[in-house]
């Protein structure tokens, strides 16, 4: 089962385990609540939910195994719809984040590594087959801008 800890205003869950979309994941999270222990009892608790992204310090997910298919890409925010439009990607993968706050900007960490999965591009209609390799992205967020670093390796062996 998952530990959860709560002392001095920091929250850590490590790790939490389950299901998603039938593939086994485990989720890390450490997260700052100090604001709470200052709160007074006649008072209205500060916005938790509407502050989580915050307060979020580092969160890690490990997805073992995902079926990436349409069905499980249309369960994603409408700014991913256009994967599955632009690739049609099929198969198994495994797939890691890490996201981290440092100051005031957040630094998302994802790598995605499939498992002889198979696509097809938009502009290049043949299908690809027994896809195999390492896709790295970074992308850092602040107040002022975002920038994106995307690393892709490829193999394609038995």
């Amino acid at each position: 089962g998952a530990m959860i800890r709560f002392k001095d205003g920091d929250l850590l869950a490590d790790p939490i385990r389950g299901k998603l979309a039938g593939a086994d994941f485990n989720l890390r999270v450490a997260a700052d609540f100090k604001d709470l222990l200052d709160a007074k009892l006649n008072e209205p608790l500060p916005d938790v939910i509407g502050t989580i992204d915050e307060r979020i310090q580092k969160l890690e997910l490990d997805v073992r195994d995902l079926m990436v298919n349409s069905d499980l890409l249309a369960m994603l925010p409408p700014k991913y719809q256009d994967i599955q439009t632009d690739y049609s990607p099929k198969g198994p993968a495994d797939f890691s984040i890490v996201q981290t706050r440092e100051s005031n900007r957040v630094v998302r960490r994802a790598r995605l590594i499939p498992k002889g999965m198979s696509a097809v591009y938009e502009g290049f209609p043949y299908p690809i087959d027994n896809i195999r390799g390492v896709v790295d992205a970074t992308i850092t967020l602040n107040n002022q801008s975002t920038s994106y670093s995307t690393l892709v390796r490829i193999q394609n062996h038995p």
